[in-house]
């Protein structure tokens, strides 16, 4: 990955992506009419450093993210697959592991699946994940409604049901 636009465009440069416009050239229409041929070429045209715009002190860069390559550059990935792929993994985690083995069950009895809810904790920094389970357990109370559910499981708060008796089946 690059630290700033500069490292960027100086790798450009280095690749042979970068074409820098050294003559003078007009904002006003003349920029937008050179942005707009390179863009329309095969592959999307070269990056372009207009390195004096008149009237004007700082250079303009443009169709920098034009091309397929230059954006998988950028983003410093081999395709944008690979980028789809790499946040579907961070933002899915994974299966809890041993997660039945950590909730306690009385010998003889029987269990209904709601009484047990895992709660799963997905934290992303940069590009790594940490995936932190827990089980909650729930007291073979079947008169509870789904708001209270949800106050007690703030993770199903989200999830649109409505509000009804939940556990028993009616009878």
């Amino acid at each position: 990955m690059y630290s700033d636009l500069d490292e960027f465009l100086s790798d450009l440069d280095t690749r042979g992506l970068l074409t820098r416009i050294a003559e003078p050239v007009s904002p006003n229409l003349e920029i937008a009419a050179v942005i707009d041929r390179a863009c329309k070429t095969t592959g999307g045209g070269p990056a372009l450093v207009f390195e004096r715009p008149t009237g004007f002190d700082i250079p303009v860069a443009a169709n920098v993210f034009g091309s397929m390559e230059r954006m998988c550059l950028a983003l410093g990935v081999k395709s944008l697959d690979d980028l789809g792929a790499e946040i579907d993994e961070l933002m899915t985690p994974p299966a809890p592991k041993g997660l039945m083995k950590d909730a306690q069950f009385d010998a003889g009895k029987a269990y209904y699946l709601g009484d047990f809810f895992a709660e799963g904790t997905v934290s992303v920094l940069g590009r790594t994940r940490s995936t932190n389970w827990r089980i909650k357990t729930v007291k073979n109370d079947y008169g509870k409604t789904t708001a209270d559910m949800k106050a007690l499981f703030q993770n199903l708060a989200v999830t649109p049901t409505e509000d009804r008796m939940i556990g028993k089946p009616s009878q």
